[in-house]
């Protein structure tokens, strides 16, 4: 597997050319293009943003901006998006010209969307319905993009692991997850719940489905701690607008 990790540059695209993925100018807000809900604000070839369920429309570029993964050669990696969702960051990393797997649990809108939106920029992405925890990819990865799953596990460490052993060598996770309130320079874990106060409720109905409840919570140390703990370096990435305007989130590159 080719190692990325000595080739991160300054993308020259910048804010994206005309009907480009990554322009961030759009004529109109199209809802449910598909007839399906969407979680991701993506952009449409046509000019067209299409409505996401968050207010900011452009939170999704201010996640791919935190990552810096602009400054990432992907042209040819082989990247794993895991909870791939609508599928925003799997075709911005397709159109980066990466090799791409996306994988999400069976659920409402999954895979509709990211057939939709990786149609309509016309790039091949290989998409999987399972449990990453327990599928069997067959190979190893440059770059895992594994935005807002962590705190949806069961177990963190055992999860932890498992992105190590999908990890090339030289390879990157970026990880965003959400972050509890708690003020602590130790490392935290706080539980979520549904009978207590904590900073996000657990959603105990659906524990059975894979990527849904929450269960444990962390600050920032906690992260660079499990990295740690798995032999893995963390770079805490929480100074840019999308950790400014949402202190309920953070974005984390984790790499040997």
């Amino acid at each position: 597997m080719r190692s990325i990790a000595s080739s991160m540059v300054k993308s020259l695209v910048g804010r994206g050319d005309k009907n480009d993925f990554f322009d961030r100018r759009h004529t109109d807000l199209l809802s449910s293009p598909n007839g399906k809900m969407w979680w991701h604000s993506a952009p449409l070839p046509s000019g067209q943003r299409i409505k996401g369920t968050h207010q900011d429309i452009d939170r999704q570029f201010k996640m791919w901006d935190a990552a810096q993964l602009d400054r990432v050669n992907l042209n040819g990696a082989n990247v794993l998006d895991i909870g791939a969702n609508d599928g925003f960051f799997s075709v911005a990393a397709a159109k980066r010209g990466a090799n791409v797997t996306a994988i999400d649990a069976n659920w409402g809108t999954w895979p509709e969307n990211l057939k939709y939106l990786s149609g309509q920029w016309s790039v091949p992405i290989e998409i999987v319905t399972a449990d990453f925890r327990t599928y069997d990819f067959g190979k190893k990865f440059d770059v895992i993009i594994f935005f807002g799953v962590i705190y949806h596990v069961e177990n963190v460490f055992s999860c932890m692991s498992l992105l190590k052993s999908l990890l090339s060598s030289g390879g990157s996770i970026f990880l965003e997850s959400h972050l509890t309130n708690i003020e602590s320079q130790a490392p935290i874990w706080e539980a979520a719940s549904d009978l207590f106060p904590t900073s996000a409720p657990q959603g105990k109905s659906t524990v059975g489905l894979a990527g849904i409840s929450n269960f444990l919570l962390p600050n920032a140390v906690a992260i660079t701690s499990l990295a740690d703990t798995y032999g893995l370096h963390c770079d805490p990435l929480l100074d840019n607008d999308y950790c400014r305007e949402d202190r309920t989130r953070g974005i984390f590159r984790l790499h040997a």
